[in-house]
């Protein structure tokens, strides 16, 4: 229960990062540079987070429904160093 009460805090203190320990968004943070391209499979919250910090990236999503969300929060921010793909069934 602890352990859960302690996301939700986390969740709500910083709702723009992607859900990954803090411990691995600070590596992550130190890590990614802004000439880095990058490959990710499943697409949310880190893909605007990664976005803001590398070059270019590519992000990679099955749930149709869930991409075009992400689609449509990427295009709301003026997001455009990412390649969202949606592959076929």
């Amino acid at each position: 229960m602890l352990a859960r009460t302690s996301l939700f805090i986390e969740q709500q203190l910083h709702p723009l990062d992607p859900w990954l320990t803090r411990e691995a968004i600070g590596l992550l943070d130190q890590l990614l540079r802004g000439t880095d391209v990058a490959l990710e499979f499943g697409a949310g919250r880190s893909t605007p987070w990664i976005a803001e910090r590398v070059g270019k990236l590519t992000s990679v999503e099955d749930n149709e429904e869930w991409f075009r969300r992400v689609s449509n929060k990427l295009s709301a921010a003026g997001i455009t160093n990412v390649d969202l793909i949606h592959p076929p069934p």
